[in-house]
């Protein structure tokens, strides 16, 4: 959940979906959040079974979607705090 932005360091999930795609792990990514990398992370969502891109997403949603997941990833390219 998050900006699709270049300073949210979204390049570094197709690093992350390769390796998990090689080790065959059942584990899946999902992106939501919308901004200026959206077509990239389409393209991932396309490419890789285990990516699913949301796009922008309601309150309620986020709400949902964090309580559902068993992790969340944090991938700032820097710290403001």
């Amino acid at each position: 959940i998050s900006r699709a932005s270049f300073d949210k360091n979204i390049k570094l999930l197709e690093i992350i979906l390769k390796r998990l795609s090689n080790e065959a792990s059942p584990l899946k990514i999902v992106f939501a959040g919308s901004g200026p990398e959206e077509e990239y992370l389409r393209g991932l969502s396309e490419r890789y079974d285990n990516f699913h891109y949301l796009g922008a997403i309601s309150e309620q949603q986020k709400k949902w979607l964090l309580s559902a997941c068993e992790k969340f990833i944090f991938l700032p390219r820097m710290f403001s705090y």
